[in-house]
């Protein structure tokens, strides 16, 4: 019989945080942390909040830079997913500072609650965003690393402190290096999700760029199966592992692919690519396959198609 263990997910509200949450809740007991911040509407993360709570998910609003109070909360938890993070590779050029507060501090304080609770398991959800612009594809885990944006640069140095708990405390930890998530619940500031409402709209898509970069984009059901697996397999500890579905799509067929679900064309305004944008991605996934067993089940489609009824349901909720 499975133990039933108690599970915390910092950022629980938010796209990937929600839909690990409501899989977790069958087969353990959850907790998600989240701090509300306003930096996307705020409507969808109450929609997100009374989802999880009517499936007997407790919700605690904290921020973790509250050390004291994230201590109290981590004191019986048996694995925490540390999800929460100030996201947005263009946002981190405009604020630094909170960036790297946000998610430097923010994840130390939580290494260290972890450690000093004895927490079992710590696993942490780190960007494709750490390699940066580099010219390997796919990309290995050991690849280069050489972020362009404060964002990635943020998420590095907390891998490097991840890496220093697991050596010198023996704290178990896993990094998963996200690349594009898609499917339900997207972050409003996320390109699919503009691409959607603005096409439900009719207004103008803006691409950064001429549409032809690509991104390795993933379902968001495929990582939660990865993270879910990351609880009891002891051949991960202390591991840096890809998540991705192993291929590169335009987004100028993105774009198509949601044209075709909705059944009518954008009107495009293409514009100048930021400098902080990496120009392709492709996750190399041997390294997870062998030892997590990690397969994409659900194909980008499906994740972009679940995301587009979620909107069209609530499109009048949404500013």
């Amino acid at each position: 019989m499975e133990i039933l263990l108690k599970c915390l997910v910092t950022g629980g509200i938010g796209f990937i945080g929600f839909n690990l949450c409501r899989k977790l809740i069958e087969s353990h007991e959850v907790i998600a942390l989240d701090n509300f911040n306003a930096y996307y509407d705020v409507k969808l993360k109450e929609m997100n909040k009374e989802d999880l709570v009517q499936k007997g998910i407790k919700v605690i609003k904290e921020d973790i830079l509250n050390y004291e109070k994230v201590k109290r909360i981590t004191k019986d938890i048996d694995i925490i997913f540390h999800l929460a993070a100030q996201p947005g590779v263009r946002y981190s050029l405009a604020h630094p500072l909170e960036v790297f507060k946000t998610n430097v501090d923010g994840t130390l304080n939580i290494l260290e609650c972890a450690r000093k609770n004895k927490i079992s398991r710590f696993i942490f959800a780190s960007s494709s965003s750490v390699y940066g612009n580099s010219t390997e594809l796919p990309l290995k885990e050991d690849s280069e690393v050489h972020p362009i944006a404060p964002y990635g640069l943020s998420k590095l140095v907390c891998e490097n402190y991840i890496h220093f708990y697991y050596k010198h405390y023996n704290l178990p930890t896993v990094i998963f290096r996200l690349f594009s998530v898609v499917g339900e619940r997207q972050r409003p500031d996320m390109g699919i999700y503009k691409f959607i409402i603005n096409l439900l709209r009719d207004t103008p898509l803006t691409i950064f760029g001429d549409g032809t970069q690509t991104r390795d984009w993933c379902n968001v059901k495929n990582v939660v199966d990865a993270f879910i697996k990351a609880i009891d397999n002891p051949k991960i500890i202390g591991e840096t592992l890809n998540i991705g579905h192993g291929e590169r799509i335009s987004v100028n067929k993105i774009i198509e692919i949601i044209e075709n679900f909705i059944g009518k064309r954008a009107k495009r305004l293409y514009t100048k690519r930021n400098e902080a944008d990496m120009l392709h991605t492709q996750a190399d996934l041997s390294k997870i396959t062998k030892l997590l067993n990690y397969q994409p089940k659900y194909s980008i489609e499906e994740g972009i198609k679940s995301e587009i009824e979620f909107i069209q349901r609530n499109l009048e909720k949404f500013s």
